[in-house]
């Protein structure tokens, strides 16, 4: 199977992903570019592909649970972390990472 996302967009479904177990937690692209070392230039372009593709989804007017806005951000949604689960990776013996298909 070919992996719908590219290089770059994988990279920013993984900083997604980190934070997926909590519930609802999203990340604006700052966070992303922070989690992923991708230019936010490229985040921002990355993140919405993410979302058209279904791997992401949007949200706005968000509240922390101490009731301080937080804005907007995009979450991982089941089916990103669908594929990152099928991606996988692995180290090769040099210690560089690759995906697994």
């Amino acid at each position: 199977m070919t992996i719908p996302v590219s290089e770059r967009e994988l990279k920013a479904l993984r900083a997604l992903g980190q934070v997926y177990a909590d519930d609802g937690n999203y990340l604006s692209f700052r966070a992303v570019a922070q989690r992923s070392g991708l230019d936010p230039q490229h985040v921002r372009r990355s993140v919405r592909a993410l979302a058209r593709k279904g791997f992401a989804q949007y949200g706005k007017g968000l509240w922390s649970e101490d009731g301080e806005m937080r804005g907007a951000g995009y979450c991982c949604t089941h089916d990103g972390m669908t594929l990152l689960q099928y991606v996988g990776e692995e180290q090769d013996s040099n210690g560089r990472q690759h995906c697994r298909s």
